[in-house]
Parts: structure tokens; sequence; C-alpha cells
């Protein structure tokens, strides 16, 4: 799993701004913090994990999420990522079919739950391709986790996940 960053400080700001604020100008600064955070951590794995893939595919939002947000972040963000190859993304090849709950204050288990049969992929794009999977925060893993269950049940040869960030775990803001 690609993360580079803790969901915390300017990083968390951004997010927050591009996903609850409209500031879709948001989506370059995180994808050049991205970008920055991968040469200085001379992350050349995770650097081919991003141009060896086959097809990317940004965590969906319900039409309703759309609707409401006008744009899909995670999508804003790999097309601002310049090392992307943009023919690799496939933004028609995965939707969320069903609107769901906000995850944010749902347990683990609820989660699950929540996202159980909520997204569709299209088999013909995903079958025996090396897929990166890309979302915002990664909080439990759930998402990924239902994502993953679906793209590997039509046929995926290899799921690589990518995140702009992860919540840090119980415990780890106290000590910073």
């Amino acid at each position: 799993m690609i993360c580079p960053f803790l969901y915390k400080g300017t990083v968390k700001e951004l997010i927050y701004a591009l996903k609850f604020k409209g500031a879709y100008h948001a989506s370059r600064a995180l994808s050049m913090l991205i970008e920055r955070q991968l040469r200085e951590d001379g992350g050349e794995r995770d650097w081919r994990r991003l141009i060896d893939c086959d097809i990317i595919l940004a965590v969906p939002l319900s039409k309703d999420g759309i609707r409401k947000r006008g744009y899909n972040q995670c999508l804003e963000v790999l097309r601002s990522l310049s090392v992307i190859d943009r023919q690799k993304l496939f933004p028609l090849a995965i939707r969320k079919i069903r609107h769901t709950p906000p995850q944010a204050m749902l347990s683990y288990k609820e989660r699950l739950r929540n996202l159980k049969g909520a997204f569709w992929v299209k088999k013909e794009i995903v079958a025996g391709k090396r897929v990166l999977l890309f979302d915002d925060v990664i909080t439990t893993g759930a998402t990924i986790r239902e994502l993953s269950r679906t793209i590997i049940k039509l046929g995926a040869q290899d799921i690589g996940i990518m995140a702009i960030a992860r919540t840090p775990p119980k415990g780890a803001l106290k000590s910073l």
C-alpha cells in the first residue's frame, strides 16, 4: 500500500477543503505534496506501482455525492499527478451504485455492512489486469476492502492500493 501521509496537519486541511469546502484547487496542492513526499522517501517501489499498473481506479462517489460535491476528489487528485498516465484512468469503469450513510461515525463492522454491495465495476476493464485503486483517506480500510473484493471476483490479476493519507493509529496523536 502506498500511503505517504498521516491524516493530520496541512494534508488533513487540504483534503477537508477539497471534500467539504469546494476547494477544487486543493487537488493540485495535494498531488504536489504526494510527488514531493514520494521523491524524498526514495520511493522507487512506490513510483513503480504507480507506473506499472494497467489501470487506475479512483474510489467512486454515489450519484448523490457527485451532485453535491460536483466532482470526485480522488479522481481530481489523480488527474493532477504528473507521473500518472491519464490513459490508465477509467472513471466510468467503477461506480458506487447506492448511496450509503457517511462512514465517519461507524464502527469497523458497521462500515463493512454499510458498503456491502455498494460498488459496481466493469468486468471487461479489470479482468486480467493489474489494478491500482486510489482513495483519499484510509481509516479502517473498509472501502478499499469491499472494492478489492469486488475487483478480485471479476478476475483482476493484482490490486495495488494508494491513498493520500491514513488515519493515525489510536493514541498516536497523543504522543505528537
